[in-house]
């Protein structure tokens, strides 16, 4: 179980099928040949979501999309915790970075060199009347207007 007690979701197939009995986790079923003939399907489901509808009335709305080395270890209260702040999105960056590197500890504590990877994309809305002007680290102004991002 994950740390909201969900089990995890497998496909298996008959064990009398033209193949070895296999199992495939649904985290990885992109793409694979043989379980697509058991319901395993490279489609998304798609929903269109209107964000001005749902997150009007939030004070900092957050999109979190992460991998299951993310969900498996936290609840989503608990990620809404460490990543909410109000501030600058200086701020907001940070508190992403600890968090991936809180990630990183917990999943280690858990399950040692078993961990799973990790993958967080987190997406701050503010508000039209609170958009903050201020450029990411290792931007710099260009001359006739513009910016531009420099790699370190």
């Amino acid at each position: 179980k994950n740390a909201r007690g969900d089990r995890p979701t497998i496909v298996v197939t008959p064990a009398d099928g033209p193949y070895l009995e296999q199992a495939l986790g649904m985290t990885r079923s992109l793409g694979d040949y043989y379980l697509h003939r058991f319901g395993v399907s490279w489609e998304p489901e798609v929903q269109v979501i209107d964000l001005e509808q749902v997150c009007g009335s939030l004070r900092c709305p957050v999109l979190c999309l992460g991998s299951d080395g993310i969900w498996d270890l936290w609840t989503y209260d608990e990620v809404f915790q460490q990543l909410v702040t109000d501030g600058p999105p200086s701020a907001r960056r940070e508190r992403a970075l600890h968090f991936m590197r809180a990630n990183e500890q917990k999943g280690a504590d858990e399950f040692g060199d078993s961990a799973d990877n990790m993958t967080g994309i987190f997406v701050f809305f503010d508000p039209p009347d609170e958009v903050v002007e201020e450029p990411p680290p290792g931007t710099v102004e260009r001359k006739g207007g513009g910016s531009a991002r420099v790699q370190a």
